[in-house]
């Protein structure tokens, strides 16, 4: 409980020392494996991020948000494709993860299939209908696709919901 306080508090070096005390005297602990991997990620230490989480989703392979992680530190890889096969573990365990279903569509933009990414921020809104992210990833998506004005749409309505949204804005040129 102490490592997890530490983590909320953005003390990201105590909390690591706490964690791998506990991974010491417990290499099988879920909590210190997947917490270890976050705080390996923010430190940009994705392939020991992928590595631990992979460890986490041996010990609880029906955690949806273990997959979903894990797909993020090989998306940062490159390794796009285990990343997608990594999202689309989480969304089969859970198919109304939205964060999985957008970071699929980034992966797939990524990989150039984007009538596959279309569809899968189309999935994250029709759940989700004000999910910022993704109406900006469909609205730059959709602009590669030469599609304007539904382009323009997203990305009105995403700078509806943040006025400020940096990459909306850069959308337009401000």
């Amino acid at each position: 409980d102490q490592a997890i306080s530490l983590l909320q508090q953005g003390q990201f070096d105590a909390a690591e020392v706490h964690f791998r005390q506990v991974l010491a005297a417990a290499p099988r602990h879920l909590d210190a494996l997947q917490f270890l991997g976050i705080i390996d990620y923010q430190g940009g230490r994705f392939e020991t991020a992928a590595e631990r989480f992979q460890k986490a989703i041996k010990l609880a392979p029906n955690a949806p948000g273990l997959h979903c992680n894990r797909g993020l530190a090989l998306q940062e890889l490159g390794r796009l494709k285990e990343a997608l096969a990594s999202y689309d573990c989480a969304i089969a365990l859970k198919p109304g993860f939205v964060e999985a279903l957008n970071n699929r569509g980034n992966v797939l933009r990524e990989l150039g299939r984007l009538d596959d990414a279309v569809a899968s921020y189309q999935r994250v809104l029709r759940i989700q209908p004000d999910f910022a992210e993704t109406l900006l990833n469909l609205g730059m998506t959709l602009l590669t696709l030469e599609q304007a004005q539904p382009a323009h749409d997203c990305l009105s309505r995403c700078l509806q919901l943040m006025p400020d949204h940096q990459g909306a804005l850069n959308q337009y040129g401000m």
